[in-house]
């Protein structure tokens, strides 16, 4: 009999490989078809490479039954790992949480806009929220339009903000 594989849904982003670190990466997007799309877990695995199997390893109690059916949680505590740029500076932070990962994936969002486009009105809209890594840190998320540009300038391609760190 083989062993069972571990399941590491509850393991730090810092701990994982980089084999497992693009599963995850995955894995949360199968998740996000299944929440917002209302996809079943088979089609949304189809659609993002990975086995079902491998899939429940990496959400671990994210998703259960429920009349027969698997559905995922409207939030969960899978480690992941985001950019956001504060006080003039990019940094890569750890999230356990999924809250925070939507607030941050907003934020992403309105840095794009604004590169794309020039229209700061999503980045007032985030003035003054803060984020928390895994670690408790706190981050306020940079608004000021010029810092932005600024940032934007010093990394390689300036017009394509990253949501998630490898």
């Amino acid at each position: 009999m083989l062993p069972r594989k571990k399941v590491i849904s509850r393991s730090s982003w810092k701990h994982l490989t980089f084999r497992q670190k693009e599963i995850r990466l995955r894995s949360l997007e199968a998740l996000a078809l299944m929440r917002k799309e209302g996809k079943s877990m088979s089609a949304a695995t189809r659609e993002t490479g990975i086995s079902a199997t491998t899939f429940r390893r990496h959400v671990g109690k994210t998703i259960s039954k429920r009349n027969g059916r698997l559905v995922a949680k409207t939030t969960d505590r899978i480690s992941r790992m985001m950019t956001i740029f504060s006080n003039g500076r990019r940094y890569n932070i750890e999230t356990r949480s999924s809250k925070t990962a939507s607030v941050i994936g907003r934020y992403n969002s309105a840095v794009g806009r604004y590169a794309q486009t020039g229209d700061a009105s999503n980045l007032g809209e985030l003035e003054g929220v803060t984020v928390r890594d895994a670690a408790g840190r706190k981050y306020l998320v940079e608004t000021r339009p010029k810092k932005v540009i600024s940032i934007l300038e010093r990394l390689e391609r300036p017009d394509v903000p990253t949501i998630y760190a490898i």
